[in-house]
């Protein structure tokens, strides 16, 4: 399944590929947001993207001030009225709140994801 997410995320635009100096794509986020998920670390993301340190680390400060951001990359899927699957590990959840905690919790301590308001 994580093999699945990878070549899902990276099916648009094959990393490496990225000019330094530009700004993040919704790709590239999505990307950081993933690497997060699989334990990859800060220096390993950023060099596989490719983009700076800071700029990876920025944006992970963004997402842990607001955790609602990471959610306007579409990181769940909608599969019927009260079915939502996450974009991370294929989980079910029957109404938003729930999948975007459910999402959240993958690459935010879970406090963070529990009691962010949706």
């Amino acid at each position: 399944m994580k093999r699945q997410v990878y070549r899902e995320i990276t099916a648009g635009t094959p990393l490496g590929h990225r000019q330094m100096g530009l700004r993040l794509t919704s790709h590239d986020k999505t990307f950081i947001l993933w690497g997060r998920y699989e334990g990859l670390t800060m220096r390993t993301i950023s060099e596989l993207l490719p983009a700076a340190h800071s700029t990876v680390n920025a944006y992970l400060t963004r997402v842990r001030k607001n955790p609602r951001i990471a959610l306007e990359l579409r990181l769940y899927q909608r599969l019927s009225r009260n079915r939502l699957k996450c974009g991370f590990c294929g989980d079910i959840r029957a109404n938003e709140p729930a999948i975007g905690r459910h999402v959240l919790a993958h690459f935010l301590p879970y406090e963070v994801a529990r009691d962010t308001e949706l």
